[in-house]
């Protein structure tokens, strides 16, 4: 709760010097929508490091991602024991602070899950005409996740940087 209180202050005061510094010029960018692909690594600090791909969008800089990767054998008719078998996710939310019209900076927080463990194509269920095979976790790490991401906008193109307490990522977009 520390954590969120203190995120919280810092961005309400960073926004609260950068509007003065800027005198409103760097929130046009703050008027667009943008929308972009993004992947990384998850759990790389804490040695279950997964990838994950996903998707991202700002909406009058107001910021949201989800990255995700599956098991590979969650489904599959193979009838045999698949050991370090690795799934995660991750939801993040924030607000984009524009430094100059090229260059944001968004402090987001959210929730990652990361998974490492057996599938056990040997017990099995069928739901709704598909097989899903038995997953049992060895390994787990979730929980809150902070961080920051840098956007730069050249031309209507995004590009994104991102680190957070969980993982690292990047990844590309357009504005419109």
């Amino acid at each position: 709760m520390k954590k969120t209180i203190v995120l919280l202050l810092l961005a309400v005061t960073v926004g609260q010097v950068h509007a003065q510094l800027l005198q409103g010029e760097g929130f046009k960018a703050n008027k667009s929508f943008e929308i972009g692909l993004l992947g990384g690594a998850l759990g790389i600090y804490d040695d279950l490091s997964t990838p994950g791909i996903g998707f991202n969008v700002t909406a009058y800089g107001v910021y949201f991602d989800f990255l995700g990767w599956p098991r590979t054998h969650a489904n599959s008719t193979d009838v045999k024991k698949h050991d370090n078998e690795k799934t995660s996710y991750s939801v993040h939310a924030g607000y984009q602070f524009p430094l100059a019209t090229w260059l944001s900076v968004i402090p987001i927080m959210g929730y990652t899950g990361i998974k490492n463990g057996t599938t056990d194509g040997s017990n099995w269920t069928i739901n709704g005409g598909n097989i899903s095979n038995a997953y049992y976790v060895k390994d787990e790490n979730n929980g809150f996740d902070y961080g920051g991401l840098l956007c730069f906008n050249i031309n209507k193109v995004c590009l994104y940087a991102a680190g957070t307490r969980f993982g690292l990522y990047g990844g590309i977009g357009l504005a419109f």
